[in-house]
C-alpha cells in the first residue's frame, strides 16, 4: 500500500506539471485510499496537501479545507514541525480566499508561533508576510505594518534576501495608512522586481 500510494502521488505530481488536473485529482484520490492503510504519516500529509492544492486550483474551497485539515492531522501524527507549519499556512490561505479572515489570521498566528519556537525562520518570514495581507483585508493596517516589518527585520537579521513581494506589501500597507512618502519608496523598489506580476502591480499603484 505504501509503495502504491507513493507511485500514485508521483503520478499526480507529473500530471500536475502537464496541467492534467483531472488525472492528478484521480491519482491523489486513489493514493488517499492506499495511504490510509499505512502508518506513513509524512506521505499522507504530502498526498492530502497536494489534493488541497488541486481543490484550490479548481476553486473548491470547502474540499480544500477538508484536505488541508487532514494534512495538518497527519503532520501532527508524524511530528514533522515543517509540515505542521505548512499545513496551518495552507489553511490560512484557504480561509483567506473565502473571506473568513478571523480563521485565516488564527491559523497564521499559530503557524508563526510554532515556527518561532522551532527556529524555522524562513517559514516564520513567509507566515508574517501572508498574515500582513490578511490584516490588510481586515482593514487592520497598523497590525499589517507591524507584521510585514517583522518579516523584513527577520530577513535582515538572518541574512536572508528581502523579496520584492514583501516590499510590495509594505508599500501597499503604507498606502492604506496614507503615508505617501513611505508608500512611494517601497512601491518603487517593488516596481523594479524581476517578477513581472509584482512589478506591474507596484507600478499600477
Amino acid at each position: 500500500s505504501q509503495r502504491k500510494a507513493l507511485a500514485l502521488y508521483y503520478t499526480a505530481v507529473l500530471n500536475q506539471e502537464k496541467q492534467e488536473i483531472e488525472e492528478a485529482q484521480h491519482s491523489l484520490l486513489e493514493a488517499v485510499k492506499e495511504v490510509e492503510k499505512t502508518i506513513d504519516y509524512q506521505l499522507a500529509h504530502l498526498i492530502y496537501a497536494a489534493l488541497g492544492e488541486i481543490y484550490i486550483y479548481r476553486t473548491l474551497s470547502d474540499y480544500a479545507l477538508k484536505a488541508y485539515t487532514k494534512a495538518f492531522d497527519y503532520a501532527q501524527k508524524a511530528q514533522n514541525i515543517q509540515q505542521v507549519i505548512a499545513s496551518l499556512m495552507y489553511l490560512g490561505r484557504t480561509y483567506g480566499t473565502t473571506g473568513k479572515t478571523d480563521e485565516a489570521s488564527g491559523n497564521y498566528r499559530k503557524a508563526i508561533e510554532i515556527a518561532s519556537e522551532n527556529n524555522e525562520y524562513r517559514l516564520q518570514i513567509i507566515g508574517v508576510h501572508e498574515l500582513a495581507t490578511i490584516y490588510n483585508k481586515m482593514k487592520k493596517h497598523k497590525s499589517a505594518l507591524e507584521s510585514i516589518r517583522k518579516g523584513i527585520d527577520l530577513s535582515e537579521k538572518y541574512g536572508l534576501k528581502v523579496n520584492d513581494q514583501q516590499y510590495l506589501t509594505l508599500g501597499k500597507t503604507y498606502n492604506y495608512l496614507a503615508e505617501e512618502d513611505s508608500a512611494e519608496l517601497y512601491l518603487k523598489r517593488a516596481s523594479l522586481s524581476h517578477n513581472v506580476y509584482t512589478a506591474r502591480e507596484a507600478f499600477m499603484l
